[in-house]
């Protein structure tokens, strides 16, 4: 099984030393944010893909190494006390903000194209079902 990043890549990538522990569990929250599992090999995950999963479980574990109470944590959209406030978005207080901004990077996060327009089958054309179309399309039995 391949690791999305190890003890040493988190070293490396922001000087913080972690145990196996912290490593493990960053790289779960990071399963459950995107929907992909370390220990399941993708044959179509791209380098690119693997570089950015890798950055977010490293940016990920980094964050929850000073962080105790991680897992007793509340989603709390907004609080205020004695004149201080602070309300956050989706996943605010589970999710390192670095590991977010990698993870907006994998493929299957970002935005898609859609392409518009008439499909190239029916170039030049005003009325796909017009007879005269007829030689430009496939017929099939009914």
């Amino acid at each position: 099984m391949a690791l999305w990043a190890t003890i040493t890549d988190i070293t490396d990538v922001t000087g913080k030393t972690v145990d196996e522990l912290t490593r493990n569990l960053a790289a779960s929250a990071i399963e459950l944010h995107t929907g992909a599992i370390e220990s399941v090999p993708r044959v179509d995950m791209s380098r690119r893909d693997a570089y950015w999963l890798r950055q977010a479980v490293c940016f990920q574990a980094a964050w929850l190494a000073p962080t105790p109470d991680y897992l007793e944590r509340n989603d709390i959209k907004t609080a205020s006390q004695d004149g201080a406030s602070a309300s956050g978005g989706p996943d605010w207080m589970t999710l390192a903000p670095l590991a977010r901004k990698a993870l907006k990077r994998l493929s299957w996060r970002g935005t898609r194209t859609v392409l518009t327009g008439r499909p190239s089958g029916l170039l030049g054309t005003t009325d796909a079902l017009a007879e005269g179309q007829d030689a430009r399309q496939a017929w099939q039995p009914l």
